[in-house]
């Protein structure tokens, strides 16, 4: 059975706030004609605001969302899987790899509508199971593609191994990413020669 992990797409409809451009006609209508179509072709991609968006809102919160243990939390490991860890209590810490490469902004598709993680790198795939979780699989063996070790994955009780889904977006992260499209828009608004 395929493991459908989810994702996260930022787009420009999740903006829904709408902004509003007083126009003064002066000195001429055709002079603003000009301007509103300078304004116009300057709108046509949404990816600096996107890029911006990732990588100093998201990126920053999935990170936070490693260093809380989830937010909302996620749910304790068993006592198997902390025996495995020697010890170690913490979901989703075991080298930081997956923790450092989800930081990277190379693992984002931007595109001039969109921001999005595809698919993560070989070297993390398990992200993938850890974020949406792999119903009754109560264990998996596969080879480090690193070192070559062989290493299993256990979680034992009902469920398998559950989601600790770590790409989540907070209520606050969209205010934040809604800010710097409003910066940016007003930015272009400016260029164009339609501000006071």
């Amino acid at each position: 059975m395929p493991t459908i992990a989810s994702g996260l797409i930022i787009t420009p409809a999740l903006m829904q706030r709408q902004v509003r451009v007083d126009l003064k006609f002066e000195p001429s209508v055709g002079i603003l004609a000009r301007k509103i179509d300078t304004l116009g072709l300057s709108l046509r991609s949404f990816r600096e605001p996107l890029k911006e968006s990732v990588q100093k809102v998201v990126i920053p919160s999935i990170r936070r969302n490693f260093d809380a243990g989830g937010r909302p939390k996620w749910r304790e490991l068993t006592a198997n899987t902390v025996a495995h860890k020697h010890g170690d209590r913490r979901p989703l810490i075991r080298s930081g790899q997956l923790r450092r490469q989800m930081g990277y902004l190379k693992i984002w598709d931007i595109s001039s509508d969109s921001a999005m993680i595809t698919d993560l790198p070989q070297s993390i795939w398990y992200g993938k199971v850890h974020q949406a979780g792999l119903g009754e699989m109560k264990s998996f063996t596969v080879k480090n593609i690193s070192t070559g070790a062989m290493e299993t994955f256990t979680e034992e009780g009902e469920g398998g191994i559950p989601a600790r889904p770590f790409v989540v977006l907070q209520r606050g992260d969209l205010t934040k990413i809604q800010r710097r499209f409003d910066v940016w828009l007003g930015k272009k608004v400016r260029a164009a020669g339609l501000s006071r």
